[in-house]
Formats: structure tokens, C-alpha cells, sequence
């Protein structure tokens, strides 16, 4: 799943949130842990049992994408 398209959802999505989540997962046509996956390759979140927590990038609000 490419960056850009994590880079899309997360503006306006709480990505914090399992209904966001799932919502994302529909989206973009994966799995669920598939994107908690993508989602921590990308140091965003940081999940402790089935709670998610945010990544200084997350808190940050810095863009993944440089221009």
C-alpha cells in the first residue's frame, strides 16, 4: 500500500480509531492487520494488545511525503 495513499486517509481519518480503521481497510482493499501493519512500518502507530497509541510522527502531524 503506498505511502501516498496512507498520506490521503490519514488527513481526515483518526487513524487511532478501529472504525476508522475499518473504514480505511474498505477503502483501500486490504486486510485490517494488514493495514496495522503498513501502518506501523511507517512508525504512525504503535499497538500494545488491541489498544493503539500514537508515534511521535502521528503526534507531530509532519507529513510522511517530503516535497
Amino acid at each position: 500500500m503506498p505511502r501516498f495513499k496512507i498520506e490521503e486517509v490519514r488527513r481526515s481519518r483518526n487513524l487511532l480509531n478501529w472504525k476508522h480503521l475499518d473504514a480505511i481497510k474498505e477503502e483501500l482493499g486490504v486486510s485490517k492487520r494488514n493495514l496495522l501493519h503498513r501502518l506501523k512500518d511507517l512508525e504512525l502507530v504503535q499497538e500494545v494488545g488491541r489498544q493503539l497509541y500514537p508515534s511521535e510522527k502521528l503526534k507531530s502531524d509532519a507529513p510522511l511525503l517530503k516535497h
